[in-house]
């Protein structure tokens, strides 16, 4: 079987016939403890990104060849959070939509938006969090424009706190402006993130 890492070939000994699991652990050895498998091609086919749930049903014969990409996990945790100001320029967009939709349209229209935005800040804070364990750095120390990340999340928690409260009083000029100059002012205090 000839396998590539990171396009070098490398003379790991296998069996005949060995599952993909097994000759993935011989190849971990020869890799940096700091990088990940980023690409698994086995016979010039990638393979779905859900190879780490099916290798161990994935068989290679000696004809096989077998090419592995990996990477360094800061770098990808760098990576991750680079690629997230798009994602977050959209958020801040999304909550300023929200806003306005509670002083101009339906407000179960401007609730549903709103939720979205929510949910869509909440995946944002999942990416962060990976790009910061890949890079085995710790998010709730992370130094912000006004304390750290931990703070962050206790002040936002507390107006997701206050949201509720005007919610439940239908006031929805005072959820608006409170999105507008409470919710999107704390958020902007991660923008320099990535």
């Amino acid at each position: 079987m000839k396998i590539f890492i990171n396009n070098d070939l490398v003379n790991i000994e296998i069996l005949s016939i060995s599952t993909l699991k097994d000759v993935l652990k011989k190849i971990e050895n020869n890799i940096p403890q700091s990088h990940l498998i980023t690409k698994i091609q086995l016979n010039d086919k990638e393979l779905d990104s859900n190879w780490g749930d099916t290798s161990d049903k994935i068989f290679l014969l000696d004809d096989d060849s077998l090419t592995i990409d990996s990477k360094d996990g800061y770098l990808i945790g760098k990576e991750t959070l680079s690629s997230t100001k798009p994602l977050f320029e959209a958020i801040l967009k999304d909550f300023q939509v929200a806003a306005d939709k509670f002083r101009i349209e339906d407000d179960k229209k401007a609730n549903v938006h709103f939720a979205q935005s929510l949910q869509n800040l909440h995946h944002y804070f999942e990416i962060i969090s990976e790009g910061f364990k890949l890079m085995s750095k710790d998010l709730a120390s992370l130094k912000l424009k006004n304390g750290t990340f931990s703070q962050f999340s206790e002040e936002f928690s507390e107006k997701q706190t206050e949201i509720m409260e005007i919610q439940k009083s239908r006031d929805w000029i005072h959820l608006a402006d409170f999105i507008e100059y409470e919710i999107i002012p704390l958020l902007e205090e991660m923008k320099n993130i990535g």
